[in-house]
């Protein structure tokens, strides 16, 4: 295992910043510096530079720092992720631990987080698909949109529309619910909304949906065949909830239901020395800082001996494949053996028929006292099938056995 801390420059300043693969911890901060440069220290790093644009990859852990306004795309982080202060957009495909993510001034879309996520000061639309944990999201100025959060949900300070899909746990909304905007959250559990005493909105639920208006007992509420309607103050925006619990509102002063979110980051911080000299460069990287094995791009060693483990596979399978359709080829000819032993024992039996009954014509009646038995001309028979006697054998026995 390799650590590594290297201050790098790029004859161009970085536009983007690609995060392939990192198999423990990430932490990523954009700073202020020069967009040409990033500091980097990780296990096992593999870096690619193509102009305005870095990949990176890592075995274990990373922590890099970047210029401010760069773009991220990250792929797959295999432990705990830490991104703060990027002002570019930022995508990310797979986060396999805890998350945690603030001040993002751009947009921010999310495919996959294995553990909690907790988000703060996000400044442009928010788009996840799937947290297996807790989530805790406070502060987008954004839309946001949430699919499918395995654990509780907390939503606070969002002044974009807002829309929750697939909540498993409960839902603890504070928000400030503003006119032309769109709101809608679906829960299996229980559902609580922390309002503003002078709050002006109007919640829709299910007709079967409980609920709890706490303190304000001014709320005007209406049911109809599919639905309760419940009116806050002057009414303003609608909000649709989809609660497989209860609905509770109370006000903001008052403590409600709480969210324990547990998230335990331990990066180490890089420290601020004077400008140091360029680094040489240790043997087992070339220029580009790709590790090399016995002189072969680590890429590429990883791809031929996949390739070859892949070749070995098919080789096997199409062995495994020739010897069946040899088991195959010859069950057939044991088929057709035995046809061919089934038709020459019919032959026989027929030509010893025929014998048979011409020597019934040509002979003599035997006398009556000595016939041959049935049981005796079954016995030539037999050995005739069986090959011990030849036809003309078993004509001479019949013969002589009849007296002939």
């Amino acid at each position: 295992m390799t650590d590594m801390h290297d201050r790098s420059t790029s004859p161009e300043d970085i536009t983007n910043v690609n995060i392939e693969t990192v198999g423990g911890d990430f932490r990523l901060r954009g700073v202020e510096g020069p967009k040409n440069e990033f500091q980097i220290k990780a296990e096992i790093p593999n870096i690619q530079r193509d102009g305005g644009f870095v990949t990176i990859s890592s075995g274990g852990d990373c922590v890099l720092d970047v210029a401010a306004d760069v773009d991220v795309t990250i792929n797959t982080i295999g432990g705990d992720a830490k991104i703060t202060n990027i002002a570019g957009k930022l995508h990310i495909n797979s986060i396999g631990g805890d998350f945690s993510l603030r001040h993002i001034e751009e947009e921010v879309a999310i495919q996959n987080i294995g553990g909690d996520f907790v988000v703060r000061h996000v400044e442009g639309a928010m788009t996840v698909h799937n947290v297996a944990g807790d989530m805790d999201c406070r502060h987008i100025e954004g839309d946001l949109i949430l699919h499918n959060v395995s654990g509780d949900l907390s939503v606070r300070d969002v002044e974009g529309s807002c829309q929750c899909h697939g909540v498993r746990g409960d839902l603890l909304l504070g928000l400030d619910f503003e006119p032309d905007h769109t709101y809608f959250f679906n829960c299996n559990a229980d559902v609580l909304c922390r309002l503003d005493e002078h709050a002006d909105v109007t919640f829709v639920l299910p007709r079967k949906t409980e609920y709890d208006l706490g303190n304000f007992d001014g709320a005007v509420v209406t049911v109809d065949q599919v639905n309760t309607t419940i009116k806050i103050g002057e009414g303003g925006p609608e909000v649709r909830i989809e609660a497989g619990g209860g609905f509770y509102i109370t006000d903001r002063e008052r403590r409600g239901k709480r969210f324990a979110f547990n998230f335990d980051f331990d990066f180490p911080e890089f420290p601020e020395p004077p400008e140091p000299p360029e680094p040489p460069i240790p043997p087992r990287f070339n220029d580009d800082w790709q590790i090399r094995i016995d002189d072969e791009p680590l890429g590429e060693f990883i791809s031929r001996q996949i390739n070859e483990a892949m070749s070995n596979i098919g080789n096997l399978g199409n062995r495994a494949r020739s010897e069946k359709e040899r088991m195959k080829r010859e069950a057939v000819r044991a088929k057709r053996h035995a046809a061919r032993m089934q038709n020459q024992a019919e032959r026989i039996q027929r030509q010893v028929e025929r014998a048979h009954r011409r020597s019934n014509v040509k002979a003599a009646p035997p006398p009556a006292a000595n016939p041959v038995s049935e049981e005796e001309r079954l016995m030539v028979l037999s050995m005739l099938e069986d090959g011990k006697i030849t036809v003309e054998e078993a004509e001479q026995i019949l013969r002589t056995m009849e007296g002939d």
